[in-house]
C-alpha cells in the first residue's frame, strides 16, 4: 500500500509540471488515478517506434522534417487551409532539440524541398508556353533548392548544441522564461531569413509564412505594423510555442521535468487576434463612409508571347473591344487593360495608339494600358531602350507618359550585365533585355463620384505586387489607388495565379491603400484597404475607395521593413557570426 502512494505521489508531481497548465484539473484528476508509471514511460517510446517504423532506419528527424514541409504546403494557395500553417511547423522545430547544428541543416534542407518543390512547381507550365522542358525542370529544382537553403540555415541556427542533442530527452531546460527567448528567437530568424531571401541579389519575394494567412482578415491587420514579416513572425512563434509545450509535457512524463510555463504566448496571440478585429473594423467603416471610384477590368485571355500570331492578335484585339463594350454600359471612372496585352509597341505604333484611344472614348474614362514601350538607340551604346510599361489613355486622344516597370524578373526580362556584355541580350527568352524604371508615376483620375476631385493613381506591373517597398514608395508620394497589372498566361491553369494573388493581397494592408489586380489570364479582382477582397473574376466593374487624406499612413508604409524585417536579419546574421566562431574555436580545441 505505501508503495502504491509513492508511486502515485511521483505520478502526480510529473503530470503537475509537465500538463497542469494546459489540461482542465477534472481531466488531470482522471488521469492521475489511470495513468501508471509504466506506461508512462512506454507512450513517447511507442511514438519513436511508430515514427521509425514508417521512415528510413535512422532517419526519423529528416521524416518528421518532411512531413512538416508537406503539410506547410497544404496551407497556402490554392486549396490551403490557413489553420493549418499554425502547427505545420510544430513538429520540425521540435526535432531541432535532438539534432546537433551540422544534422540541422541537413533537416533544414529536407523540410524545405518538402515545401517548395510542391509550391513552385507552376513553374512546369512554361514548357507548355515554349519552354525547353529540361530548361524548366532543372530551374524548378534549382530554385527549390536555393529557397530550402534559407530553411537549412533557419534549422542550422536553432539547432541543439551538441552537448543538448547528445543528451536527448534527458536535456532540461533552465527555466520558463528560456523557453520563451528560444521561441522569440525562432521567429526573428525566421523573419530575417525570409527577408534576406526577398531581396538578395534582386529577390524572391513568394510565398512567405505570412502570406498563408491572406484570408484571415483578424490576422491580415498586423501587416500594417511589419509587413507580410510581422504575420510570419506571428505564425513561427505560435508553433515554436507549441513545439516547446509538447517537448516539456513528453519531457515530464519520462521523469526530466522541466519549469512550468508561462501564457505569455497564448495571450501574445489573442491580443494581436483581437487587435486585427479592431483594426479590421475600423478601417471598414472607413471605408464605408469613403466616395467610390468606379473601376472596370478587361480580361482579354491572350496566349503568351510565344504562341502569339496574326491570327491571336486579331482575337486579342476583338476580346478587348468586346468586353470594353460592356464595361462601358456600367460608366466605370477607369478601365484598366492588363500587362503587355496591346498588341504593338508604343508609342510608335499608331494603330495600337488609337485602338486604345478609340476604347477610352468608347467609355468615356481614361484607360490604363499594359504595353511594350521601344525606344530606337535610347540605350547606352545606341541600342533600343525596350521596356514594360503602363500607359495611360484620355478620351481626347492625349496619352500620357509611361511608367516602367522597376522590379524586373532577372533571365526572364533582363540578363545581368547585359549593359557592359551586350552579347549576353541574346539569352534573354523574349530575345531582348528590358530597362527598369527608377520611380513611381503617379496617373490623376477623376471620379464622377468623387466631386471632381483627381485621384491618383499608381500601377505596379506583375512580380512588382510582391515587392513590398514599391507598394509603400508609390504610397508615401500620395498613390490613392494602386493598380497591378499582371500576365499569368505564362502559368495559366496551375496554381500560380492565385498564389500570385495571395502575395498582393498584402500590399494592400500594409499601406492601407486599396489594390486592383488585373491578369491577362487568371485571378482578377480588387482588395480593399482592409484586406477584404471581391469575388475572383475575369473581368469586373468595382466600386473602389480611394486611400482619402485624412486616413492615417500605417508604421509599414512610413518606415517599410525598419519597423521589423530588417532588425531580424541583423540579428541573424550577428547569430550565424557567433554560431561560426564557436564552431571554429571548438575545431581548434580538439587539435
Amino acid at each position: 500500500m505505501a508503495g502504491r502512494v509513492r508511486e502515485l505521489r511521483e505520478l502526480r508531481v510529473r503530470l503537475s509540471r509537465g500538463l497542469e497548465a494546459c489540461v482542465p484539473r477534472g481531466f488531470l484528476r482522471v488521469l492521475r488515478v489511470r495513468v501508471s508509471r509504466g506506461l508512462q514511460a512506454r507512450a513517447p517510446k511507442f511514438l519513436l517506434r511508430v515514427l521509425r517504423a514508417l521512415s528510413p532506419r535512422g532517419h526519423v528527424p529528416e521524416f518528421v522534417a518532411a512531413l512538416s514541409g508537406i503539410a506547410l504546403y497544404l496551407s497556402f494557395p490554392p486549396r490551403g487551409n490557413p489553420a493549418l500553417a499554425w502547427v505545420a511547423l510544430a513538429p520540425f522545430l521540435a526535432t531541432l532539440a535532438f539534432v546537433p547544428p551540422r544534422r540541422g541543416f541537413r533537416v533544414g534542407l529536407v523540410c524545405g524541398l518538402a515545401f517548395w518543390l510542391p509550391s513552385i512547381s507552376w513553374l512546369w507550365a512554361l514548357i507548355g508556353n515554349g519552354g525547353p522542358w529540361p530548361l524548366v525542370i532543372l530551374g524548378q529544382f534549382g530554385l527549390a533548392l536555393y529557397c530550402a537553403l534559407y530553411t537549412a540555415a533557419f534549422a542550422w541556427l536553432l539547432a541543439a548544441s551538441p552537448h543538448a542533442a547528445a543528451e536527448g530527452w534527458r536535456c532540461r531546460e533552465r527555466s520558463a522564461w528560456h523557453g520563451l527567448g528560444r521561441a522569440l528567437l525562432a521567429a526573428a530568424v525566421w523573419t530575417g531569413l525570409e527577408w534576406i531571401r526577398s531581396t538578395f541579389l534582386t529577390g524572391f519575394a513568394w510565398n512567405h509564412l505570412g502570406v498563408s494567412q491572406h484570408r484571415s482578415l483578424a490576422i491580415l491587420q498586423i501587416a500594417s505594423l511589419g509587413g507580410v514579416y510581422a504575420v510570419s513572425a506571428l505564425v513561427l512563434l505560435v508553433n515554436a510555442g507549441l513545439a516547446g509545450a509538447v517537448l516539456r509535457i513528453v519531457r515530464s512524463v519520462r521523469g526530466t521535468p522541466g519549469p512550468r510555463h508561462h501564457a505569455d504566448l497564448v495571450a501574445a496571440t489573442l491580443a494581436a487576434v483581437c487587435w486585427g478585429i479592431r483594426e479590421q473594423h475600423i478601417w471598414q467603416e472607413r471605408e464605408r463612409i469613403a466616395p467610390p471610384l468606379c473601376v472596370g477590368a478587361a480580361q482579354p485571355n491572350a496566349p503568351s508571347i510565344f504562341e502569339r500570331d496574326d491570327d491571336t492578335f486579331r482575337q486579342t484585339y476583338r476580346r478587348l473591344q468586346e468586353r470594353t463594350s460592356i464595361l462601358a454600359r456600367l460608366h466605370p471612372d477607369l478601365v484598366v487593360w492588363p500587362e503587355t496585352v496591346l498588341p504593338g509597341v508604343l508609342p510608335s505604333d499608331d494603330f495600337a495608339a488609337d485602338f486604345a484611344v478609340d476604347a477610352a472614348r468608347l467609355c468615356n474614362a481614361p484607360l490604363l494600358v499594359g504595353a511594350v514601350e521601344l525606344r530606337r538607340g535610347a540605350r547606352r551604346g545606341g541600342r533600343d531602350l525596350v521596356a514594360n510599361s503602363s500607359w495611360l489613355f484620355r478620351p481626347n486622344g492625349r496619352m500620357s507618359v509611361p511608367y516602367r516597370k522597376q522590379h524586373l524578373v532577372p533571365f526572364g526580362e533582363y540578363i545581368p550585365l547585359d549593359d557592359h556584355l551586350p552579347f549576353l541580350e541574346r539569352l534573354s527568352p523574349v530575345g531582348y533585355s528590358c530597362t527598369a524604371g527608377t520611380n513611381s508615376v503617379l496617373f490623376p483620375v477623376a471620379g464622377r463620384l468623387l466631386g471632381g476631385t483627381n485621384v491618383l493613381v499608381s500601377p505596379l506591373i506583375c512580380f512588382a505586387d510582391t515587392v513590398a517597398p514599391l507598394a509603400a514608395a508609390a504610397t508615401r508620394q500620395g498613390a490613392a489607388v494602386l493598380v497591378n497589372q499582371s500576365n499569368d498566361s505564362w502559368f495559366s491553369g496551375s496554381s500560380e495565379p492565385a498564389q500570385h494573388h495571395a502575395q498582393a493581397v498584402f500590399r494592400a494592408v500594409e499601406t492601407r491603400t486599396p489594390l486592383v489586380r488585373v491578369s491577362n489570364a487568371g485571378v482578377s479582382g480588387v482588395v480593399a484597404a482592409s484586406g477584404a477582397r471581391s469575388p475572383d473574376s475575369v473581368s469586373f466593374v468595382e466600386s473602389v475607395f480611394p486611400r482619402q487624406p485624412g486616413w492615417p499612413v500605417p508604421p509599414y508604409a512610413r518606415r517599410g521593413d525598419w519597423m521589423l524585417a530588417i532588425p531580424c536579419a541583423l540579428l541573424t546574421l550577428l547569430l550565424a557570426a557567433l554560431r561560426g566562431v564557436r564552431a571554429a574555436v571548438r575545431r581548434f580545441t580538439r587539435h
